[in-house]
């Protein structure tokens, strides 16, 4: 299943699994599966698109779309409005670091039977002046 894996100084912190169709990042607590609260993330910052592949029957693959932020979207240091995502791409959104994991074959989750077992998930960073904080309905493994 994909993933985005948080980094904090090049080690992986936090896992968020790609569980829907159309994945939403910023600021805002309301609208976004990934709540980043870093003043450089606007309220609605990316979002990221899955689409069928056109090569491998019931294989998705991930777009990420810059939604007009104050501060862009880079992926492996470019900035982006759309593109593609490839296993390994890191992305950074503020001053958050993230790298979009996935094999060449991805499929999305029965999303219903997700919605019943999830809990709230709250982690906070403190380092120096910066502080980070992310919170994301993750799913409960059985």
């Amino acid at each position: 299943m994909a993933e985005l894996v948080q980094l904090d100084n090049g080690v992986a912190t936090v896992r968020f699994i790609i569980d829907k169709p159309l994945f939403r990042l910023g600021r805002s607590t309301k609208r976004n599966d990934i709540c980043i609260t870093d003043g450089y993330v606007s309220k609605e910052h990316a979002i990221i698109e899955a689409r069928k592949s056109k090569l491998i029957e019931g294989a998705y693959v991930f777009y990420i779309r810059d939604l007009g932020s104050t501060n862009h979207t880079f992926v492996n240091k470019e900035k982006i409005s759309s593109q593609l995502l490839r296993n390994n791409d890191v992305i950074n959104i503020g001053r958050n670091l993230f790298r979009f994991v996935c094999s060449d074959f991805e499929t999305l989750p029965d999303v219903e039977r997700l919605e019943e077992s999830t809990i709230e998930f709250d982690k906070a960073l403190d380092s120096q002046a910066n502080i980070s904080s992310f919170s994301r309905r993750l799913n409960l493994f059985q």
